[in-house]
C-alpha cells in the first residue's frame, strides 16, 4: 500500500486547507495510507478532530510548523517530521 503524507502549515478554512482535506479523504477512500500533518490552527480543534474521525485520516499537529520563517522552529518541525 502506498503511503501519502500531506503537510500544511495551517489547516484553517480556506482554499488550500479544503483542497488538502478533500485530497486526503479521496486518497484514503481509494486505498492509500494517508496522514495529514499541520501546525497550530485558528479553527476550533473539534473541526479537525471531526474530519479525522469521519474520514479515518490521522491528523498530527506540530506546534513548530508555522507559516513564518524561523530557522529554530523550522529545524524543530523538520526533526519532528
Amino acid at each position: 500500500m502506498a503511503k501519502v503524507l500531506h503537510i500544511i502549515t495551517r489547516l484553517d478554512r480556506g482554499g488550500s486547507a479544503e483542497a488538502v482535506m478533500r485530497l486526503a479523504e479521496g486518497l484514503k477512500r481509494d486505498g492509500y495510507s494517508v496522514k495529514l500533518v499541520t501546525g497550530l490552527t485558528l479553527e476550533p480543534q473539534e473541526d479537525i478532530d471531526e474530519f479525522s474521525a469521519r474520514t479515518g485520516v490521522p491528523v498530527v499537529r506540530i506546534e513548530e510548523l508555522r507559516r513564518e520563517v524561523s530557522p529554530i522552529n523550522d529545524l524543530k518541525a523538520l526533526i519532528k517530521l
